[in-house]
């Protein structure tokens, strides 16, 4: 690895102090970083570091669990405590931490800073830009070279990421899609782009023809997780085609709801949307479309809602204290490729979006 165009991970020369791994699904970003986290750890004679996502939730079984893979795979003589998700080896450790302790919460604290000069920061784009900086200014130690890895799909334009690191040239393939350019002046940093070609050894032949089938069933979310490259704004739509009813209507409708909730706080939204199905008609209304909500504050907007809410299942801590607020709440239950195969099942049907959903449409 020290001779691919990852070898920056293991040598980073002085002037850097950020490397941005981004493109489309199955680059290997994970397997690279994770591996090049633990091998320092016994190469590195100062290496005290993070790995981070946004949630704290989320590290466990996301990058923490990716590092324990690669020390079970090299036999590494690294030794993981689970319970508070340390990875030690003599002086040198890395340990799992959040930017926030869970879906909706405030900003966690990250203290004991002092002394860290290496991050490894999960789906980056989660991340909000003052959280950022606020720990970007903090690493301030001369024990060791600070660098702070970020990994990342690409995000929708006016990302902070992408304005921070990037310039956006229009795409050939789509004028709804940039390609992300580097910034010339950012000697600083360190780019690493790829898309599932550059991990073709490692791919099987089914993946492989999945992933150029999105060419054909959903060009857009080919353009995006597997090309690689910035939407515009609202482009890339789930719902290619629908039309419209009006509240009146919709309150006609003799059908059972269902509704999904999908938690956000800084960045996205916390989203909960009402289905009610007819045979290939799929009726949509928008519940719920906004930023910055707490646990409680979900509660109470979602609290005159008395049937199942199935909820993102990624966030269990938040889902058990809405059920203790009161909600009727439940886990999703995902399978491989769900967003993907969700969004090919949902635009079999004739999509049908009531006139207030402002976000849907």
């Amino acid at each position: 690895p020290k001779t691919s165009k990852y070898g920056v991970l293991y040598n980073t020369p002085p002037h850097v102090r950020y490397i941005l791994m981004y493109g489309g699904r199955a680059t290997g970003r994970s397997f690279q970083g994770s591996r090049a986290a633990v091998i320092n750890m016994l190469a590195k004679p100062y290496y005290r570091g993070f790995l981070m996502r946004n949630v704290l939730d989320t590290v466990r079984d996301s990058i923490y669990q990716d590092c324990l893979d690669r020390i079970n795979e090299m036999e590494l003589p690294i030794e993981p405590t689970e319970s508070n998700l340390l990875l030690k080896f003599k002086e040198n450790q890395l340990k799992g931490r959040g930017f926030r302790k869970s879906s909706g919460s405030d900003t966690a604290k990250n203290k004991s800073v002092a002394g860290i000069n290496v991050v490894f920061i999960e789906e980056a784009e989660e991340i909000d830009k003052d959280d950022f900086n606020q720990l970007d200014l903090s690493l301030r130690t001369v024990k060791g070279q600070v660098v702070i890895v970020l990994m990342f799909n690409p995000p929708v334009k006016g990302h902070w990421i992408l304005n921070e690191w990037f310039n956006l040239v229009p795409s050939q393939e789509s004028p709804d899609f940039y390609e992300m350019q580097p910034k010339s002046d950012r000697t600083d940093t360190h780019y690493i782009f790829g898309t599932y070609r550059d991990n073709i050894e490692h791919l099987d032949a089914n993946t492989i023809a999945k992933m150029e089938r999105f060419r054909q069933t959903d060009f857009d979310y080919y353009l995006h997780k597997i090309q690689g490259l910035v939407p515009a704004g609202k482009t890339g739509r789930v719902f290619k085609k629908y039309s419209t009813i009006s509240v009146a209507d919709w309150d006609e409708l003799p059908y059972a709801s269902s509704f999904g909730l999908d938690f956000g706080y800084t960045n996205d939204p916390t989203a909960c949307i009402e289905i009610k199905r007819h045979n290939d008609r799929l009726y949509l209304r928008e519940r719920l479309y906004e930023r910055g909500l707490t646990n409680p504050m979900i509660a109470d907007k979602l609290s005159l809602i008395t049937d199942k809410i199935i909820a993102d299942s990624s966030e269990p801590k938040s889902i058990e204290e809405l059920r203790q607020l009161g909600l009727h709440i439940e886990a999703a239950e995902k399978g491989a490729d769900s967003v993907a195969v969700g969004i090919q099942r949902i635009n079999q049907h004739e999509i049908i979006i009531c006139e207030d959903s402002k976000n849907l449409s």
